[in-house]
């Protein structure tokens, strides 16, 4: 179980690698990425579902206020107009 929990996340950057390989190749503009940081402490855990607590749910939306954040989101906004 160990070792499938450690190599779930290298799975899954191993797939979004390809997938934007693919992007990159079909799509004639610049393609750009943008992270979005959730900070977490060492004893607290998040759930890997999409059923996230009340107060995981929190600390995503608090996450939001962080100035790595904020300047991700001014980027996005920036790339919108």
């Amino acid at each position: 179980m160990g070792s499938f929990y450690g190599n779930l996340f290298d799975v899954q950057d191993y797939n979004q690698n390809a997938l934007i390989q693919m992007a990159d190749m079909w799509c004639k503009s610049k393609i750009e990425f943008i992270d979005l940081q959730l900070r977490n402490e060492k004893n607290d855990h998040i759930s890997l579902s999409w059923h996230l607590t009340n107060k995981e749910k929190k600390k995503v939306f608090a996450s939001v206020f962080l100035p790595e954040n904020q300047d991700a989101i001014k980027r996005i906004v920036e790339l919108l107009k």
